[in-house]
């Protein structure tokens, strides 16, 4: 069996104190000059070497894991964010727990209750869709403030939660979607919305408004459908608008937008012929079904990396101001979109 060799062999081989290999190993704040620095870490490797995770926990006080809450992990938008967390997260040493809530706001606080008693680091919580829908909003704030663990909201805000958070600017999302449809001669412009009790989709629908608005038509609150961001609500809302005859339809998210896809071609209306559609998210998911989808681009795993990095941070300095992090979103013109019939 091969030797496992410790920090005490490390210090011995780079003649140094075991507590400047410590500092050095453990990327501590330190004086230690670059040559002995570089020494230590070539013998480490030399070695072999590998921390006894815990003892590393007992002398720091951390799990070095991160705890991670998905509402949805079907969804591939949803999952390219939990993937840029855990990129971040291993470069940085540390583990990440994922948990999926299945949209359920008593499944989402206990997987935070969950996480206190594995004294979990951090917490990065993409709430369900309906979280400020009742009194969800209340609890899950309570859980959170509580838990005495530092936690980053991710995409959905929550209802007087006034804390780190990270999503696009969704107003804009709505608004690029809406315009190119306008550009392309579009009057009758129809939107399958997420849950509007959430704020992203409620500026997602706000920024559709104001294009139009802009334009100089007036809303038609029949070319308007509430979804839950699931491809059957898209389906449904899709059949819905396309018999208030709407030449296009701009879906709240992909899933949807492959709903309202399947609603028209089981009516024979051909995309873009007869109808044209706008997506948000660019999810990875659309690449493999049979459809070129023009959507609203989100970087997901990009705003899945910054929220990680936020965390850590947060960790080390947790009295500094709670902040709103914007992304740009893009819109992405592919071949779901084009002047009406008859233009």
């Amino acid at each position: 069996m091969a030797k496992k060799y410790t920090i005490r062999d490390i210090a011995e081989r780079a003649g140094v104190s075991h507590t400047t290999v410590s500092l050095v190993l453990n990327k501590k704040e330190n004086r230690v000059s670059m040559e002995t620095k570089n020494r230590i870490l070539q013998i480490a490797h030399e070695l072999n070497y590998t921390p006894n995770q815990i003892a590393v926990s007992l002398a720091t006080q951390k799990t070095f894991t991160i705890g991670l809450i998905l509402p949805d992990l079907t969804n591939m938008y949803l999952s390219s964010i939990a993937s840029g967390v855990e990129m971040y997260a291993q470069t940085q040493g540390y583990s990440v727990f994922f948990c999926n809530s299945n949209e359920n706001v008593e499944k989402c606080i206990s997987y935070i209750h969950e996480f206190v008693k594995r004294k979990i680091d951090g917490i990065v919580v993409i709430p369900p869709s309906k979280i400020n829908d009742g009194h969800g909003y209340v609890e899950l704030s309570k859980a959170l403030e509580s838990c005495g663990i530092p936690y980053i909201l991710v995409d959905r805000a929550v209802l007087h939660l006034f804390h780190d958070f990270i999503t696009i600017d969704n107003n804009l999302g709505g608004y690029l979607a809406t315009t190119h449809l306008l550009q392309l001669g579009h009057t009758r412009i129809g939107c399958v919305t997420g849950p509007l009790t959430e704020f992203g989709a409620s500026r997602r629908l706000s920024g559709y408004k104001e294009a139009l608005s802009e334009a100089g038509i007036e809303i038609d609150e029949s070319l308007i459908y509430e979804g839950n961001y699931h491809f059957g609500s898209g389906e449904q809302g899709g059949a819905q608008l396309i018999s208030n005859h709407a030449t296009a339809i701009f879906a709240c998210n992909d899933m949807m937008a492959l709903g309202v896809n399947k609603a028209a071609t089981d009516l024979g209306l051909r995309i873009p012929e007869d109808l044209s559609i706008v997506g948000f998210d660019n999810n990875p998911i659309v690449n493999y079904m049979n459809l070129s989808l023009t959507t609203i681009n989100q970087p997901s795993e990009l705003m899945g990396k910054k929220a990680c990095k936020i965390l850590l941070h947060r960790m080390d300095f947790p009295e500094e101001p709670h902040k709103d992090y914007f992304f740009s979103p893009s819109l992405i013109v592919r071949n779901t979109t084009s002047k009406p019939k008859g233009n």
